[in-house]
């Protein structure tokens, strides 16, 4: 909460296998990264969460989606070698993300 008092609308904080919490004064969301994935290679998985993160907000979708996206794309990332290995486009992030069906917790609101 206290980082919320600086500029940016959303604070996110990302803990590895342990997940990701964002908060955006109101809500407070934790997503819960996928059970058993295999990590391939780390480089990159944090550029790819913070890139699909901030795409998915400007395109209008809820923090929990956006959330969702942002880990989606960081996992498959991180199953392959190099940082930008099989990145997902928007089409195939979407339909990646609703099969996998992530827990997300409301933590706050």
């Amino acid at each position: 909460k206290a980082l919320h008092q600086l500029p940016p609308p959303i604070v996110v904080i990302t803990d590895a296998a342990k997940g990701v919490h964002a908060y955006d004064g109101q809500h407070l969301l934790c997503g819960e990264a996928m059970p058993n994935l295999k990590i391939k290679e780390t480089t990159g998985a944090g550029d790819a969460f913070a890139a699909t993160f901030t795409a998915a907000t400007i395109k209008g979708c809820n923090l929990a989606q956006a959330l969702d996206y942002g880990m989606t794309n960081a996992e498959s990332v991180l199953q392959h070698k190099g940082a930008k290995e099989l990145l997902l486009d928007w089409e195939t992030l979407g339909q990646t993300a609703q099969k996998q069906q992530r827990r997300i917790h409301t933590l706050l609101g």
